[in-house]
């Protein structure tokens, strides 16, 4: 039996996706195939095929930068995957894909409780690989999905995805948020932490999706796409590329000197500090925990 046939035969009741694999193979038979083919050699993504279907499929849509082809989709994908061997991360997938993998729980005002987990694979499935979530009492408010590029002897970590809540009680839960951080915004630490994560992993270079290179699948989509990152991208200090794209250090540098903050208000923006340092140490240690060097 080809691979394809053994694929499909794994969803007996998903005729949607059997059918667009189907004409996948027809119309991109490369992508196609170089997608199944690496899946199933990998015994842990190979379970996910059956239990996500689109998981395979996803490569006949839009996905991580807008422009991408179906190849360059398989490319990105795989990429992503052979960078975390190569970075000694194989760990990171296997303890995140099956149930959320916690990083860090979050010290906030009042003890409200919030963590930070990571998730593989699902989630924003068509816009990277990981999944970085912040949890605030109990919902999850934040999400930024990534994954991680070869380029030459570096590794880069591309930020596809910074999404938070879009339900009538958003404005409230974020600024409920924001309070509970010491006037740290959640969107803020977000970034901040993506580029911890980066660090601990040995990247280079983090890349930051632009507005017009976010997927979306019709016009309408795009229209309801806030078109504000870009300007947390610029707030953070990072830089417009060639391609697109905007390029940040992963090195995060955290406030230590606050003599030009008003008086009334130095004691929280240290403690605002003391969090972010905090928080990038714990996740940089849960990372340190689960890198395999060859």
């Amino acid at each position: 039996m080809t691979l394809w046939k053994t694929t499909r035969a794994l969803w007996p009741s998903q005729r949607r996706e059997r059918i667009k694999l189907s004409l996948g193979r027809l119309i991109q038979p490369g992508p196609t195939h170089a997608w199944l083919s690496y899946l199933h050699a990998d015994e842990l993504l190979w379970q996910q095929v059956q239990r996500f279907p689109k998981f395979v499929t996803r490569i006949y849509r839009p996905y991580a930068l807008r422009t991408l082809s179906a190849q360059q989709r398989v490319e990105h994908m795989i990429g992503h995957y052979d960078a975390l061997k190569l970075q000694g991360l194989r760990a990171l997938l296997e303890q995140s894909v099956d149930a959320p993998l916690l990083l860090t729980a979050l010290p906030t005002k009042n003890s409200i409780p919030a963590h930070l987990q990571l998730v593989s694979v699902y989630d924003g499935h068509r816009e990277g690989e990981a999944h970085l979530q912040m949890i605030w009492n109990g919902e999850r408010l934040y999400s930024l999905s990534f994954l991680l590029r070869r380029k030459g002897d570096a590794c880069q970590l591309l930020v596809t995805r910074l999404q938070g809540p879009n339900h009538a009680q958003a404005r409230d839960q974020i600024r409920e948020a924001t309070k509970g951080l010491h006037a740290l915004r959640p969107a803020i630490l977000m970034v901040q932490v993506i580029r911890q994560m980066a660090q601990s992993m040995g990247c280079s270079e983090v890349l930051l999706v632009s507005h017009r290179l976010r997927v979306a699948l019709n016009p309408m989509r795009r229209w309801k796409i806030p078109a504000n990152l870009e300007n947390l991208w610029a707030e953070l200090g990072a830089q417009p590329t060639p391609q697109g794209l905007f390029t940040l250090s992963p090195q995060v540098q955290v406030p230590q000197d606050f003599s030009d903050v008003a008086s009334n208000k130095r004691a929280e923006a240290r403690r605002r500090a003391d969090l972010l340092q905090s928080t990038l140490d714990q996740v940089d240690r849960a990372l340190s925990s689960l890198i395999h060097r060859a």
